[in-house]
């Protein structure tokens, strides 16, 4: 059997962990609520047992060595990953369920948020935490239970569900759309697109039978939510997704053109550890597909 490895205390690494990131050991100290003294002598303890500095002055400063910021890069993850391991043991203990879920930032705030209170409503005994990731990740490793993930089942580990398909509609603010047709708005109008999505203009006037040219006047974001925020703002004409949109539409802060939506093949995925058994996962999920079915074009099956 491998020895196992002797190590520090969490007092050490918590120091340790503090300093790094505030590059300053008062401000360490005030945030952990012991002396300057006791986390210079922390570090200097650690510094010992991993045999290299992880400090050096700056001025009045510390900065990490190179070894340091390896350490700090690491130590973040897995403090951070110790946490929801004792927030779970607890709520177990409390015989409540906690699911941690990442959701794209768009998503999140302009879809799950203002659902969170009925979501409440609907399973009382569970501790939803929400976190927002726009890169692709390891379930596994950061401890997610649930995710929502768009585009290609290409992550390791993972059994998907499909939400919905990605349904684009143009849509425009009152101050753009006063009395003309469509063909003469999109002329005039800057195209607003994501960055990654510069054929979506061409398919939604093929499918809408607008005859209208592309314009040359295009911005590009990398974010649907500032897509939207352009569109409000009455910079230009934007695609977007009618999920993502709906309390606009309904309020009349955007008027959508043309009668048809341009329904791609992306799809939206509640994805899940697999294996895992948890039967709230499954609850959560079906309740996202109900929901999410009012007020898209068509639901995967």
């Amino acid at each position: 059997m491998k020895a196992r490895v002797r190590l520090p205390s969490m007092s050490a690494l918590r120091s340790f962990e503090a300093a790094a990131r505030h590059n300053s050991f008062t401000h360490a100290a005030a945030e952990l609520a012991v002396s300057q003294g006791a986390i210079s002598r922390q570090i200097k303890d650690l510094e010992q047992m991993v045999g290299t500095p992880l400090f050096r002055r700056v001025g009045r400063a510390v900065v990490a060595t190179k070894a340091g910021e390896a350490l700090a890069q690491e130590l973040t993850k897995d403090l951070d990953s110790l946490s929801v391991t004792i927030r779970n043991a607890i709520s177990a203990g409390t015989h409540d369920s906690v699911i941690r879920m990442s959701v794209l930032p768009t998503f999140g705030a302009r879809w799950l948020v203002p659902r969170l209170n009925l979501f409440a409503e609907t399973f009382p005994s569970i501790n939803l935490q929400v976190v927002t990731r726009d890169r692709p990740f390891n379930m596994a490793d950061e401890k997610f239970d649930l995710a929502i993930h768009f585009g290609e089942q290409d992550w390791p580990g993972v059994e998907y569900t499909p939400l919905c398909y990605d349904a684009l509609v143009a849509v425009v603010s009152p101050a753009l759309a006063q009395g003309d047709r469509i063909e003469e708005i999109i002329a005039r109008s800057t195209l607003l697109e994501l960055e990654a999505r510069t054929g979506d203009w061409r398919r939604w006037l093929d499918t809408n039978g607008i005859k209208a040219p592309v314009a040359d006047r295009r911005m590009q974001f990398d974010r649907f939510s500032m897509t939207i925020a352009g569109a409000l703002h009455s910079i230009g004409v934007a695609l977007l997704p009618t999920y993502l949109i709906q309390d606009e539409l309904e309020s009349g802060q955007l008027i959508q053109l043309g009668n048809k939506s341009v329904e791609t093949d992306r799809v939206y995925y509640v994805a899940r550890k697999a294996g895992d058994e948890n039967p709230n996962i499954a609850k959560i999920t079906a309740w996202f597909q109900a929901e999410i079915r009012d007020n898209v074009v068509r639901v995967p099956v």
